[in-house]
Order: C-alpha cells, then sequence, then structure tokens
C-alpha cells in the first residue's frame, strides 16, 4: 500500500482525500454505467469513495449499494445504502444487474488483491448482469510526463515524482481546489488486454468488451 496521503480533513487508508474527492465531478462514469446496465437495474459500487457516481446513478433510476472501507467517504453518500467494508473477501449473499470496480481498483500491483477484487465482483454479478470497470490506459499512462496538470470541474489535479519501472507506475497526485492542497501517493501495475483478460477469465468472467479508453465490461461465463 503507498503511503499515507496528506492535506486538510480526513484521509482513507489508502491515501484518498475525502474532501477533495467529494468536489470531484462525476464525469462521464455515470453515463458509461447507464449504457451498459439493464434499465433500472441494481448496481453494487465497489470502492465507492463519497458516492460521487453512485448518485448520479441514483438520478438515472439504478438503486445502488455503496460498499467502502472509509466511513468518512461513505459519510458523504447521499441516495444509496452504504455497507462499510473491505472489498476482498465481501459475500453479501445478494446478486446485482451491474457491479463496479472503478478507478485504479484493477491496477493494484498485487495481484492477489486484484484476483481477490475479481473474485468479489464475480460473486455478486447476475448470471445476466455485467461488470464495468476502469483501468488505467496503458499508452496514455506510459506517455504521460512529470509535472502534468489538468483541470477537471472546479478542481485542478497534477502528477509529480513520475516513476515507470516496467510495468509498475509509480508518483504522487497533487490535488487542488481553491486554497487547499492534498497530496496522494500511489503505486499501479499497468496491465494491456491481455493480461486483463487472463485474469477476468481466473475470476469467472468472458472476455472484455471495450467501453471507452481505460473503460470495460465483461459478463459472467
Amino acid at each position: 500500500m503507498p503511503a499515507a496521503g496528506s492535506g486538510p480533513g480526513p484521509i482513507a487508508a489508502d491515501g484518498s482525500p475525502v474532501e477533495f474527492y467529494r468536489h470531484l465531478p462525476p464525469g462521464q462514469g455515470p453515463g458509461i454505467v447507464h449504457e451498459v446496465v439493464a434499465p433500472g437495474g441494481a448496481i453494487l459500487d465497489l470502492g465507492s469513495g463519497p458516492g460521487r457516481i453512485a448518485s448520479a446513478l441514483v438520478a438515472l433510476g439504478h438503486p445502488v449499494s455503496c460498499v467502502d472501507n472509509s466511513a468518512a467517504m461513505l459519510a458523504c453518500v447521499r441516495d444509496a445504502e452504504t455497507l462499510h467494508a473491505d472489498i476482498e473477501g465481501l459475500d453479501l449473499g445478494r446478486r446485482f444487474t451491474g457491479v463496479l470496480l472503478l478507478s485504479q481498483l484493477l491496477n493494484d500491483p498485487d495481484p492477489a488483491v486484484r484476483a481477490a477484487r475479481l473474485a468479489t465482483a464475480r460473486r455478486h454479478v447476475a448470471p445476466d448482469g455485467v461488470l464495468v470497470a476502469q483501468h488505467l490506459d496503458v499508452q496514455r499512462s506510459r506517455a504521460a510526463r512529470d509535472g502534468v496538470t489538468f483541470a477537471v470541474g472546479g478542481v485542478r489535479i497534477a502528477l509529480t515524482g513520475r516513476r515507470l519501472d516496467g510495468d509498475v507506475l509509480s508518483g504522487t497526485m497533487v490535488y487542488r481546489h481553491g486554497a487547499r492542497e492534498w497530496r496522494q501517493p500511489f503505486v499501479n501495475r499497468l496491465l494491456d488486454d491481455a493480461q486483463l483478460n487472463a485474469e477476468l477469465a481466473a475470476a469467472g468472467f468472458g472476455p472484455l468488451r471495450r467501453l471507452r479508453p481505460g473503460w470495460l465490461a465483461a459478463a459472467p461465463a
């Protein structure tokens, strides 16, 4: 696990600053998920954070259950069920039309952690349901340069200390909102489509379907 993040307000165990993610807009994520999950289908959002994706999905007609191991993140969730738990080993005894593994949950450097997360997704997806996952696009990640800065809504994000060692990408994300600043170190493993398909198959999913760069869907095998 990377070193703890820093900045004002609570910081989740993975270094994610709660206050920053509260201000981060949902972006294109809800629309992408809504395109592939059946209308009105129940969704399990694994690693939901403060529910920025979940709230938009509820507005689109999907009941959403949010799972996160940060109580501070879940305290921000509105309009959705909240479950305070780790993803790995979770078993709710329920199935969902859509299961989400967003952000870089599939890029953890530990293959056992990635396998456990996919196993949880497989346990909870309905036979006619779908996994929707986000991951680092290999080409874009290899091309990213230290110091690159971009704006998302009213927040600014910068990459610093970038290092690429084979397929392992590390560095620190610097987040700014108004006068406040947070830092979140990260270590991720880049996975190409062949590697992703191998891990999906091992967990009991069929081959990936590319939705957008860095977004995939996979049905139960």
